[in-house]
């Protein structure tokens, strides 16, 4: 597999999450709407990238951060994607405990 289908496999997969998940939030702002006061999402100023994914907008617009960084993509707590890249992370990280492992989730 290329790299190329790789990122391509990755965007689908947190695509098909959030679709699962948050589809309401991704139709209302897709149809150039706000979001419900209601939603959960709200506080983080959700956008939708060029890719489809659901990111956070907040005050580190202007920082000198990576668009990853900047900008995370949302992922729902609850989904058994995040429960993998957890666990990939926690993995990754040689068994890091949970202090280690979350200020890095950010940047994947």
């Amino acid at each position: 597999m290329t790299h190329q289908a790789l990122q391509q496999a990755k965007v689908a997969l947190i695509a098909s999450t959030q679709v699962r998940y948050f589809s309401l939030e991704i139709s209302l702002l897709r149809a150039s709407k706000s979001i419900e006061k209601k939603s959960s999402r709200l506080e983080l100023n959700p956008f939708i990238d060029t890719n489809g994914l659901l990111r956070v907008n907040d005050r580190l617009a202007n920082s000198s951060l990576t668009f990853n960084e900047r900008r995370p993509i949302i992922i729902p707590d609850k989904s058994r994607l995040a429960t993998l890249l957890l666990s990939y992370i926690h993995t990754l990280m040689l068994h890091a405990s949970r202090n280690f492992i979350f200020p890095d989730t950010s940047h994947k």
